[in-house]
């Protein structure tokens, strides 16, 4: 008998959780994702030319294995003030997230 009047007091007796909610978590984002998300073109075309095609796609074979390369590639080519821009462009997407077009991408459709 005193174990359940134990178990009883310390199931409703406990104090009430404050109401808190949940922390943000900040979206991380590395450079060369920033430039992939912002300036696709200019990273496709850098691609196929370290492929030795005339125009690359993501469906071109390979080209997934050199896109981040690709994309350092074009960062170190660029001036003070293009990648001050493109940091800057960096950190909105981090503050306000993945544009809605991107979002809708990624959202799952399973017909249930």
């Amino acid at each position: 008998m005193p174990k359940d009047v134990v178990a009883w007091v310390r199931n409703t007796w406990r104090l009430p959780k404050a109401a808190t909610s949940a922390p943000k978590v900040r979206m991380h984002l590395k450079l060369t994702d920033a430039l992939w998300l912002t300036q696709r073109e200019d990273a496709l075309a850098e691609i196929a030319t370290m492929l030795g095609v005339s125009q690359a796609t993501t469906n071109t074979p390979g080209w997934f294995g050199v896109r981040t390369t690709a994309c350092g590639n074009i960062i170190q080519r660029m001036s003070p003030e293009e990648k001050a821009a493109l940091e800057k462009d960096r950190d909105r997407i981090c503050r306000e997230g993945h544009p809605e077009e991107q979002k809708r991408r990624f959202v799952r459709c399973d017909p249930a």
